[in-house]
């Protein structure tokens, strides 16, 4: 099986205008000014999360717990930004974020 070719535009997945800032940072837990939604990178994809200005300075994100946490992120950003799993994969494909080619049938993670 082949995958269907198309002319895709750039899809911005570091946009965070859309993503909800939560009530304190989920990097260290503080409650000041500055929370943001600011892209966090993993080994799978990229997601959302909450950050103070002295986290996003520093470059302290949030720990995540395993590999399905870190997938249901991503998953939720995607819907932030309209888009689905296999547009976000596609996307990172086309930036270069993967050394080897992306399959047409995602794994299915349960």
């Amino acid at each position: 099986m082949q995958c269907e070719t198309a002319t895709r535009i750039a899809i911005d997945l570091d946009d965070t205008s859309r993503c909800p800032v939560a009530p304190l940072c989920e990097g260290c837990g503080r409650t000041d000014a500055g929370l943001r939604a600011a892209m966090v990178e993993t080994n799978s994809a990229v997601h959302c999360r909450t950050l103070c200005s002295y986290c996003l300075s520093s470059g302290r994100t949030p720990r995540i717990a395993d590999r399905r946490t870190a997938l249901a992120l991503n998953i939720v950003h995607c819907q932030h930004l309209g888009i689905d799993y296999d547009d976000m994969m596609d996307e990172l494909a086309r930036q270069g974020a993967f050394t080897e080619p992306i399959s047409c049938s995602r794994p299915s993670y349960q």
